[in-house]
């Protein structure tokens, strides 16, 4: 199916037909992915259905993977595929850093989680090493 015309390409088409290009194509995909109007599902059926939900995953046996600190300031890349929560425990911690671009850091709050996107960085800055644990969602 095409995706939805965006904003700036008319609905309308008044030198070819009533509607654009971009909007027929979308349109008929739209009706021939519905049944081309041989199904049984109306309107109603459809806005009573319940709502598809991924099933929730036991994630009870994900352990937090502890990450030795190097040298003050300490800097980690979450180079994982997914999304993985940091906790900066433990130590004389002065400062925890957030960067997306491992270039511009942002300094966080001390005592508090923080969730690192695939290739987001945290930065530790200390006097006594903490221990920082990274848990996998």
């Amino acid at each position: 199916m095409d995706r939805i015309p965006g904003s700036q390409v008319s609905i309308t088409d008044q030198s070819t037909v009533p509607f654009s290009r971009e909007w027929y194509r979308f349109l008929t995909g739209l009706y021939t992915l519905t049944g081309n109007g041989n199904n049984n599902v109306g309107l109603v059926d459809v806005q009573s259905a319940p709502i598809a939900r991924e099933p929730q995953k036991s994630r009870h046996k994900v352990l937090p993977v502890p990450i030795t600190v190097g040298a003050s300031p300490f800097f980690y890349m979450n180079n994982t595929n997914a999304e993985v929560d940091a906790i900066v425990q433990g130590g004389t911690v002065s400062d925890v850093q957030y960067s997306r671009d491992g270039i511009t850091y942002y300094s966080i709050a001390l005592r508090a989680m923080c969730r690192l996107s695939p290739y987001d960085w945290i930065g530790i800055v200390y006097t006594v090493a903490p221990t920082l644990l990274i848990i996998p969602r």
